[in-house]
Formats: structure tokens, C-alpha cells, sequence
């Protein structure tokens, strides 16, 4: 068995399993240690999930803090090319955007370019919260420009933080629940 010297002169006699626990907890990523999820898995996952529908994954927003998922985030195709990414014992919800690839694809930079902008920024904007069994407006200030079925950042006047949803009409965008 080894041992383990602590501070105080006092050894501590291990079995298998705690060293085992031990090497786990000195390789654990760094993003577990503080308690974030780990943004590198999860865009690994994300990935993975977009090419098996063909398209390629935006990378995740390394500005993002997400509280540690116990369990695997569940991964799902949500509207207009998303990746919906969910924790539903913590409570977060996560869209990544999806690039199509391969020959059919019409994405181009060029093209993103020249799209005329619905929405835009500095603009109040009518945000849909649209779910199964419900619908909710509110009023909010774009935070970009943003053309039909683009992602852009909205917030509330009154507020500092924002959100994300998806352009749907001029100065209308929306979010799913």
C-alpha cells in the first residue's frame, strides 16, 4: 500500500481505489476544477452531433461560463441550423450555430455579406418567446445587425446582461423555449 505523508507528520495508509480517485482528481481538466463545464468537450461533442446531420459546428463562445453538468448535456437539432445544447438539472440551455457543408451547400462569406439587415443595432425589436403550449412578446434594444435567420444579441432596457434569438421579420426576432 503506499502512503501518503501529510503536514502534521501523520501518514495516511491508501488502498487502490483512493489513489485511483487521487490520479483522477490531479488530471481533471481545469474547467471541472472550478466548477464550469469544459467548453473544449463539449465542443467536441457538438461536432460530432452537426456532421452526423451534415453541417459543421460554430465553436462555443469561450466567454461563456456554463456550471458543471453532472450529467451529460443532452444534445438536440433545434431550428434554423442549431445545435441546442441542455443541462436540465442545472438549468441551462446553450444554441450553437451550424455552418452546412459538403456539395449542396450554399454558405458562403460573400453571401452573409450581402444580406440586408432586419434588425439593427441600437433598435427596439419585438422578442417571441414561442414553446409547445405558449407564446410571449417583449420589447428589447438589438445589440447587432442582423439579417432573416441570423442569430443576434438583444437585451432588455433596463437590464445589463443579453440574449440571443434569431431573427425572424423586420425588427422581430425570436426564441424557443
Amino acid at each position: 500500500m503506499a502512503h501518503l505523508a501529510l503536514r502534521h507528520g501523520k501518514v495516511l495508509e491508501m488502498s487502490s481505489v483512493a489513489k485511483t480517485l487521487l490520479a483522477i482528481g490531479c488530471i481533471a481538466s481545469p474547467a471541472l476544477a472550478n466548477g464550469f463545464e469544459d467548453l473544449d468537450r463539449l465542443d467536441l461533442r457538438v461536432s460530432e452531433f452537426a456532421e452526423l446531420s451534415g453541417g459543421k459546428a460554430q465553436p462555443i463562445d469561450r466567454r461563456i461560463k456554463l456550471v458543471s453538468c453532472p450529467e451529460a448535456p443532452v444534445l438536440e437539432s433545434g431550428v434554423m441550423g442549431m445545435v441546442v445544447v441542455r443541462c436540465t438539472s442545472k438549468g441551462w440551455r446553450l444554441r450553437v450555430p451550424l455552418l452546412p457543408t459538403g456539395a449542396g451547400s450554399t454558405y458562403s462569406v460573400q453571401a452573409e455579406v450581402n444580406e440586408t439587415p432586419l434588425v439593427r443595432k441600437g433598435e427596439a425589436v419585438k422578442v417571441a418567446v414561442v414553446g409547445d403550449a405558449f407564446s410571449v412578446s417583449y420589447e428589447a434594444i438589438a445589440m447587432d445587425n442582423g439579417a432573416l435567420g441570423k442569430q443576434v444579441r438583444v437585451k432588455f432596457p433596463t437590464q445589463t446582461s443579453f440574449f440571443t434569438a434569431t431573427v425572424i421579420a423586420q425588427g422581430k426576432v425570436q426564441m424557443n423555449d
